[in-house]
C-alpha cells in the first residue's frame, strides 16, 4: 500500500529510525502533561514514580516480540503480517480492533488536552471550537503523509523532552524529598501489580507495527527505533511523576487533574521569570496536536490495511470527523479519565498480548513447519 495507491506493500526507504522513534515517542509521552501523574499517584502513592520505570521494563518483553516478527517480514505492517500468517478474516478483525483502540486513544487525548487547557489557560473558550480547530489542523498535517509526520515528530519530540527536562530543573526549588517517604509506598507487591497493569501506558508503542513498514533498513532500524522510543518514554514519564511527587503532598496530588502543568505555575525567579505556564503551553499544545496527527494517520492506515485498500489517505478526513464526534460526546474531564483509565487502557493489555504473542507464535509455527516435514520425510 503506497501513500497514493498501488501495491499493497509499503515502499521502503521512506524514513530513518530517528523519525520512527520520534513518532512513537511523541505518541506515547504526551500523557505526562495530563492525568497520567495523578493516576499513578493513586496506585503507587509516594512511590508512584516507580510504576512508569517498572512498567516500561515489563513492556520491553512484548515490544521485543513484535520487533522479532517485524524484522522477519520487512516492508509489511502487523495487519499485513497477520493476513499472511492467519488469513484475511483474522487480519481484518484484528486491524479493526486496533483502529478502534488508536482512535479511542487519540479522541480521549484530544478531549483531555482541551479540558485541561480550558481549566488552566482559557476558561471561557468553547470546548467544541478548540477541539474542531485541533482536529482540522491534525487532518491537514496527516494528509501530507509519513515523511512529514516523521520530520514533525522528531522536532516535537526533542522540543517536548527538552521542555520537560528544563521545567524539572527549574522546579528543584520546590522539591521536598520528604514527600517521597515511605519509599515503597503501598509495598512491593501492590507496586508490582500496578506496574503490570500500567504497561498500558506504553500501548501506543504498538505503533511500531505500522511505522516499521516505512523504514529504510528494517533489519537494523526496527530494533533501534523501538529501543530509543521506549527509553525516552520511560525517562519522560518517570521524571515527571517524580517531580510532582516531591512538589505536592500525596493527599493533594490525587486531586489535581494535570499536576505537571500546575507545577509550571509555581516556578518563580523574580519579576521577569514567572508564570512559565504561558510559555510551556506552546510545548504542551504542539505535542498534543502532533499526537492527534499520529493517531489519525495510524488509524486510517489500520483500516486501509485491514481491507487491503490501495491508499489510506481518503480515510484521513472521515477518521478526523469520527474523532471529533467522539470527543464532542464526552461531557467532561472526569468522564474522559474514566473511559481512558477504566476501559481503553485495561483492554489494551489484551490487544498488546494478542499482537505480540499471537504474531510471534504464528511466525514461529510458519518458520518451523517446513523443517519438521522434511525431518519426518
Amino acid at each position: 500500500m503506497k501513500d497514493g495507491g498501488g501495491s499493497p506493500q509499503y515502499p521502503q526507504g521512506r524514513v530513518s529510525w530517528l523519525e520512527a522513534a520520534g513518532i512513537l515517542t511523541v505518541f506515547t509521552i504526551d500523557k505526562v502533561f495530563l492525568v497520567y501523574p495523578q493516576g499513578v499517584a493513586k496506585q503507587g502513592m509516594t512511590a508512584g514514580w516507580v510504576i512508569p520505570v517498572a512498567a516500561g521494563l515489563m513492556s520491553a518483553a512484548w515490544l521485543g516480540l513484535l520487533v522479532v516478527v517485524l524484522r522477519n517480514h520487512p516492508g509489511k505492517n502487523i495487519v499485513e503480517i497477520a493476513r499472511s500468517l492467519a488469513g484475511p478474516y483474522v487480519a481484518a478483525a484484528a486491524g479493526i480492533v486496533t483502529y478502534l483502540f488508536i482512535l479511542g486513544v487519540s479522541a480521549t487525548l484530544g478531549r483531555e488536552t482541551v479540558s485541561a487547557l480550558i481549566t488552566v489557560i482559557l476558561p471561557l473558550t468553547p470546548a467544541d471550537f478548540m477541539l474542531a480547530v485541533g482536529i482540522l489542523l491534525a487532518v491537514y498535517i496527516a494528509h501530507h503523509g509519513m515523511e512529514v509526520v516523521g520530520r514533525l515528530s522528531v522536532f516535537v519530540g526533542v522540543m517536548t523532552i527538552a521542555g520537560v527536562v528544563v521545567l524539572v530543573l527549574l522546579s528543584t526549588r520546590l522539591w521536598d524529598p520528604d514527600l517521597m517517604f515511605p519509599l515503597l509506598g503501598p509495598g512491593i507487591v501492590p507496586l508490582a501489580k500496578a506496574s503490570a497493569v500500567r504497561q498500558s501506558a506504553y500501548a501506543e508503542l504498538l505503533g511500531i507495527g505500522f511505522v516499521a513498514a516505512y523504514l529504510r533498513d528494517p533489519k537494523k532500524d526496527i530494533a533501534r527505533a523501538a529501543t530509543w522510543s521506549l527509553g525516552a518514554t520511560i525517562f519522560a514519564l518517570s521524571i515527571t511523576v517524580l517531580t510532582v511527587t516531591m512538589v505536592f503532598p500525596f493527599a493533594a496530588l490525587v486531586r489535581i487533574p494535570a499536576p505537571f502543568l500546575r507545577v509550571t505555575r509555581f516556578i518563580y525567579f523574580g519579576r521577569f521569570i514567572q508564570r512559565l505556564d504561558s510559555l510551556f503551553v506552546v510545548v504542551w499544545l504542539t505535542a498534543g496536536i502532533t499526537s492527534v496527527v499520529i493517531g489519525i494517520w495510524m488509524s486510517a492506515l489500520a483500516v486501509a490495511s485491514s481491507f487491503s485498500l490501495g491508499s489510506y489517505k481518503p480515510l484521513i478526513v472521515p477518521t478526523g470527523i469520527v474523532g471529533f464526534l467522539v470527543g464532542h460526546f464526552l461531557p467532561d474531564l472526569a468522564t474522559v479519565m474514566t473511559i481512558d483509565l477504566d476501559v481503553i487502557r485495561p483492554c489494551s493489555l489484551f490487544l498488546l498480548a494478542a499482537w505480540s504473542v499471537g504474531l510471534f507464535l504464528l511466525d514461529r509455527r510458519r518458520a518451523g513447519g517446513p523443517r519438521v516435514r522434511r525431518r519426518s520425510a
